[in-house]
């Protein structure tokens, strides 16, 4: 469900989500029920799967709600960018100084 899909008032439909996809209630309010978990949402608020399972939702409003698919996980590289950086920094800091004076 990437394009938004309209929810009459009581309206029922199941999402399954996949860990880190994302339910975005765009207008009105929506009841979810995930595992043991009820949570509502109004227009503007987000629900994050925090495991895959599938999740209940009724309109308690007319509703706009999208699915949106899990953002893609930060590179976990042990801070190397930043020591290239820093590098980068302690042989180019020291030329530049020497260039401007």
């Amino acid at each position: 469900m990437s394009n938004p899909a309209h929810l009459d008032a009581g309206q029922l439909c199941w999402l399954s989500l996949q860990r880190g996809e994302t339910v975005r209630c765009l207008a009105g309010s929506l009841w979810l029920t995930a595992g043991a978990e009820d949570i509502v949402l109004h227009a503007g608020q987000v629900y994050r799967a925090h495991a895959t399972h599938a999740v209940l939702c009724q309109a308690l409003q007319a509703c706009r709600v999208q699915q949106q698919p899990a953002l893609p996980a930060r590179p976990q590289n042990g801070g190397q960018p930043h020591r290239w950086f820093a590098s980068l920094i302690r042989q180019w800091l020291p030329r530049i100084w020497r260039n401007a004076g």
